[in-house]
C-alpha cells in the first residue's frame, strides 16, 4: 500500500479482536494465528493496545500473541495501560509491553519512563493532557529519549484548522520545550519505539523524508515543503501530487445489518413491577475527556419502563449490534450531554462499532439507528422524526472519501446542530464512541449491556425501587 502514495504508513495489528471479550459483540473475531499471519505484513511493526488488566488476567490468547511478539525481530506490543502503577506496570512490561500513550500527567509520564516504558505524550481532540504531561520536561535536565509526542483521536475540523503533529509541536515549543528535544519527540523518539531503523532522522542511510520549516520557535515554526523518499511532494504549502479515490473491495460497503427490526421498544428499560420510581446509576461524561463516573439518580417510571429525565441531565444511551449476528441490545442511562431535545447515533463505536444510540426518547433514537442503518453507517442528529443533519462513512460504517476540508465542513454542522439542542460536548460523537469502550473508566455501553469497566462485569443500571 505505500507504493500508492507517498505517505508511508505503518500497521499495528490489533492485539485482541473483540477489543474487550465477553463485554461485546464485533464484527469478526482474531486469534493469535491470524494475528501472527498479518505480523508478516512488510508494513506491520507489532501489535496494538494491550490493554493492562487483561494482560494481568493472564488472557490465553493475548499472552500467546506477546509470545510472538518477543519472538520476531522489529516487532513491538503497544499499550494500553490506563491508571497503571507500581507492580501492575510492571507486570505489563515484564509481559512486553514496551510503550503506553495513556498517561494524563506528568507524574504518569515520569512513572512510565521509569518502568522503562516508551511514554507517548498525548494531545487528542477528546483528551487534551499534552500542556500538563511536558511539566516533567520543562527546566529539567532529563532523558527523553524515551518520550514522543502524539495525537491518539485527532477530530478532522482540528486537523484542518490547527493541523497535526506540527500543532502539538508549537505546543511544546510554546510551554518551554528546546526546538531540537521538541523535533526528535516527533521524529527519532517516535521511530525508535517502533523499532523503525530506516527513518527519523537526517543521516547518511536513513530514507530521505524530510520537512523544511520557517522557525525554530512557536510563533515562527511552520511546515514550509515536504519531501517523500527524497521526492519533494508539497512546496510552499501547494501540493505537488494528485491521489484518485481509492475502488473499495465490495466486502468492505454495505456493512450494517440488522437481525430485528429496531422500534422504539428496542430502547425501554423495564421498570421492576408496581414501582413508581427508582434509583439508577447513570454513567456520566466527563467534559474534557471522555472518561465516565458514575451518578446515583431517582427516575420516575411509565408504562412499565424507567423515564429519563433531561431536567437532571439523564438521557436514553444503548448500543445496536449491527453485523446481523444476533441483535443485541445495550441499554443505560448516560449524562454529561446535556441535550434536550432529539437523538444521534454513530456506527462508529470503539472498538466493536456497533451503532450507538443517545437521546432524549425512544422514537428519535429508532429514527436514527434505522437512518444509520439504511445508509451503510455514519453519524446523525434526528429531532422531531426528521433527520436534521448527517455525514455518511459508507466504507465499513467508518470510513468516507470525502476530503477533511469536506468532511470537517459536515461534521461542524452536525456539531453545531447538537450544540442547539444544549450539547456542551463540542465533539459530541467522538466522545459518544468512547463510551462503547469496555476498557475505559469507569462505565461503558456495549451491545451486551452497562458494562462495569472495573469489574469487567455487566451490571443493571437499576439499584433499587424508591418507596
Amino acid at each position: 500500500e505505500n507504493e500508492i502514495t507517498d505517505l508511508n504508513l505503518y500497521f499495528v495489528v490489533p492485539s485482541h479482536v473483540p477489543f474487550s471479550p465477553a463485554l461485546e459483540t464485533s464484527g469478526g473475531k482474531f486469534n493469535p494465528e491470524i494475528i501472527r499471519e498479518a505480523l508478516k505484513r512488510p508494513d506491520a511493526v507489532g501489535i496494538s493496545e494491550c490493554v493492562g488488566p487483561y494482560v494481568l488476567a493472564e488472557l490465553p490468547d493475548l499472552l500467546e500473541s506477546l509470545d510472538d511478539v518477543a519472538s520476531m525481530k522489529g516487532m513491538t506490543a503497544q499499550g494500553h495501560l490506563v491508571e497503571m502503577k507500581g507492580k501492575d506496570l510492571n507486570k505489563c512490561v515484564a509481559a512486553g509491553i514496551s510503550t503506553c500513550h495513556e498517561g494524563l500527567s506528568a507524574d504518569d509520564i515520569m512513572d512510565r519512563a521509569r518502568a522503562g516504558v516508551h511514554a507517548m505524550l498525548r494531545e487528542s481532540s477528546a483528551a487534551r493532557t499534552l500542556s500538563d504531561q511536558l511539566k516533567c520536561i520543562v527546566g529539567k535536565d532529563i532523558d527523553t529519549s524515551m518520550m514522543s509526542i502524539v495525537t491518539d483521536d485527532l477530530h478532522c475540523c482540528d486537523l484542518a484548522s490547527t493541523g497535526h503533529l506540527d500543532h502539538h509541536l508549537k505546543l511544546a515549543l510554546e510551554a518551554g520545550v528546546p526546538f531540537a528535544k521538541a523535533i526528535q519527540m516527533v521524529t527519532i523518539n517516535a521511530a525508535r519505539a517502533f523499532e523503525l531503523t530506516d527513518i527519523g532522522a537526517l543521516a547518511p542511510g536513513k530514507r530521505a523524508d524530510v520537512n523544511i520549516v520557517s522557525g525554530d520557535t512557536a510563533e515562527d515554526f511552520q511546515v514550509v515543503s515536504v519531501f517523500s523518499r527524497g521526492k519533494q511532494v508539497v512546496d510552499h504549502g501547494e501540493l505537488l501530487v494528485h491521489y484518485e479515490p481509492a475502488t473499495h473491495d465490495p466486502c468492505l460497503l454495505n456493512t450494517t445489518k440488522l437481525l430485528n427490526p429496531i422500534t422504539p421498544d428496542s430502547f425501554k428499560i423495564a421498570a421492576p413491577e408496581g414501582a413508581k420510581r427508582v434509583k439508577v446509576t447513570c454513567m456520566d461524561t466527563l467534559p474534557w475527556i471522555p472518561v465516565t463516573q458514575p451518578r446515583e439518580v431517582e427516575l420516575e417510571c411509565k408504562d412499565g419502563y424507567v423515564a429519563c429525565d433531561v431536567s437532571q441531565d439523564v438521557l436514553y444511551i444503548a448500543q445496536v449490534e449491527r453485523y446481523g449476528i444476533n441483535g443485541n441490545v445495550g441499554r443505560a442511562f448516560m449524562g454529561g450531554f446535556h441535550m434536550t431535545s432529539g437523538a444521534i447515533a454513530s456506527s462508529v463505536g470503539h472498538d466493536n462499532h456497533n451503532v450507538i444510540v443517545m437521546g432524549t426518547n425512544f422514537e428519535d433514537m429508532a429514527v436514527a439507528v434505522n437512518h444509520i442503518i439504511e445508509i451503510g453507517g455514519g453519524q446523525c442528529l434526528v429531532d422531531g422524526g426528521e433527520v436534521i443533519e448527517c455525514v455518511e462513512y459508507p466504507i465499513c460504517g467508518l470510513l468516507t472519501d470525502l476530503s477533511c476540508e469536506e468532511l470537517a465542513a459536515r461534521k461542524s454542522a452536525l456539531n453545531a446542530a447538537c450544540a442547539e439542542r444544549g450539547c456542551i460536548i463540542s465533539i459530541p460523537f467522538m466522545f459518544l464512541s468512547f463510551i462503547c469502550l469496555a476498557a475505559l473508566p469507569a462505565y461503558a455501553i456495549t451491545d451486551h449491556g452497562f458494562i462495569n469497566v472495573m469489574t469487567l462485569q455487566i451490571e443493571d443500571p437499576i439499584k433499587g425501587v424508591v418507596e
